[in-house]
Order: structure tokens, then sequence, then C-alpha cells
């Protein structure tokens, strides 16, 4: 999870999260995740920060 965390650091532009969130939502997101439950958890956390 550590590349998602950097990711999803507070820094990052509210654009670039739309961008992420999206593609979370369209089951296209571009990183490997272990278990698809991590999708899961950093989505939370993203809609959290917003």
């Amino acid at each position: 999870m550590e590349k998602i965390k950097i990711l999803f650091d507070k820094n990052i532009n509210k654009c670039y999260k739309d961008y992420l969130i999206e593609n979370i939502k369209n089951n296209n997101f571009k990183i490997n995740f272990i278990e698809i439950d991590d999708i899961f958890e950093v989505y939370k956390q993203l809609v959290k920060e917003i």
C-alpha cells in the first residue's frame, strides 16, 4: 500500500483526486492491488479527504 498512500497524499489537488475516483468507479484503476478490498479502503479514505 505504500505507493497508494503516496498517490493519495493530502497535497494532491482535487482534479487529480477526481480523476482517480472516476478510474476506481470504472474499475479502470491502473495500480496493481494485492486485494480487491484495498480499492475500497483507498476510495473511502479519499472520499473523507474531499
